[in-house]
């Protein structure tokens, strides 16, 4: 029995029988690797697993995994690394037979927003391969050839890189006080506006609005009444959304008084607590003339 062309003498008996050149290929399952949506500060991984497989002549022609295993190159490349700690992990020089596998596992960590792509490439040589010079026996079968013992053809598989990264949630808070100066007795509303300036959604947003004195809260917009104001609670605020709420205050002074309104923000993902305030003047309340007669 011969390989692709090779005889075979055995004494006076010559095996001429011909078999298929073996031919050795690598393999990705799956082919392709979406790391998904991540957070800039977070991280996310995803693993491949690579093989190999034959024309079935052989089961013993095999991949040599080539110094690194693996490479990560394209546009986002920086933001994409290879871990090499998992068990099973791939390893340079490893030899994968057919049925044998190993993991490349892909880390991503963003760096800034938007859609990312890059590629993974494992390569290697087949360790042993019937063939010609002229033919990879890594990409097509021989139609015959020698045995040739050196032969060192590159075999490589590409595995396309996505994820999307989010910029961390951001809060903004703000208010408006509409008019500017209120006497006592009338009324003022307030626009309470609570906004995640980042991409991110924002969870467990809280907002405070601090009331001083000089006023009283006529129509509080769904708040809940507190020792000092009002308070309002999001479960969540999606990335670039404002949520408003007008509030309606009484001026309640006699007296000519300027005061502070204070709104804060505190939410979970937003490190620092967003503050703003706007001043109030209160006019003193202009007494009644009294007409004097003679």
């Amino acid at each position: 029995m011969a390989v692709a062309g090779v005889t075979a003498a055995l004494g006076t008996v010559t095996m001429a029988t011909a078999i298929p050149a073996p031919i050795a290929s690598m393999t990705a399952d799956p082919g392709a690797l979406d790391l998904g949506t991540v957070v800039i500060g977070s991280s996310s991984a995803a693993s491949t697993v690579i093989g190999t497989s034959n024309n079935g002549a052989f089961d013993w022609v095999g991949v040599e995994l080539a110094t690194p295993p693996g490479v990560i190159s394209g546009a986002d490349a920086a933001e994409f690394t290879i871990d090499p700690t998992p068990t099973g992990a791939c390893t340079a020089a490893q030899r994968l037979f057919q049925a044998n596998t190993c993991t490349t596992r892909v880390v991503f960590t963003p760096a800034s927003a938007g859609a990312k792509t890059a590629s993974l490439t494992v390569s290697g040589s087949a360790s042993y391969v019937v063939s010609t010079p002229s033919v990879n026996p890594c990409t097509a079968p021989a139609a015959g050839g020698t045995r040739i013992a050196n032969i060192v053809p590159t075999c490589a598989i590409t595995i396309p890189l996505t994820a999307t990264a989010l910029a961390p949630p951001a809060g903004v808070v703000g208010i408006t006080p509409s008019p500017a100066t209120v006497r006592t007795g009338h009324t003022l509303k307030v626009v309470v506006v609570t906004t995640n300036s980042g991409g991110a959604t924002m969870e467990a947003a809280t907002t405070v609005l601090t009331v001083p004195r000089t006023f009283r809260v006529v129509n509080g917009a769904g708040g809940t009444r507190t020792g000092t104001g009002l308070s309002w609670t999001d479960a969540t605020i999606a990335g670039g959304v404002s949520v408003r709420r007008t509030v309606t205050l009484r001026a309640l002074s006699a007296t000519a008084r300027t005061a502070d309104l204070t709104t804060s923000l505190t939410a979970t993902g937003v490190t620092a607590a967003a503050q703003a305030k706007v001043k109030v003047t209160v006019p003193a309340r202009r007494k009644p003339v009294v007409p004097v007669t003679g």
